[in-house]
């Protein structure tokens, strides 16, 4: 089982920033609930990630699947150069 306070450890340790910005999966193992996996978009310069978050469904500890982190400019999408520009 990954702990999510040692995956976010890790995910500190190899981000670019003096903060985390990252997509973190998490999965719930209890056969009964009806909730498989929760994706959150966290950025800890607003709010630090508690140690544990639980199953909004069943209320168990979900266990980590995958923390991807961004950089500051990846977690702020950049305008669609396709989009149209305002008339002048």
């Amino acid at each position: 089982m990954k702990y999510l306070r040692v995956e976010l450890a890790k995910a500190r340790v190899r981000s670019r920033l003096n903060y985390l910005i990252a997509e973190i999966g998490l999965l719930c193992k209890y056969t009964g609930c009806g909730v498989r996996e929760v994706v959150l978009s966290v950025n800890e310069k607003v709010f630090a990630v508690p140690d544990t978050l639980t199953c909004p469904s069943c209320d168990r500890v979900l266990e980590v699947a995958y923390i991807r982190g961004k950089t500051d400019t990846e977690a702020v999408p950049a305008c669609d150069p396709r989009a149209s520009s305002p008339a002048s």
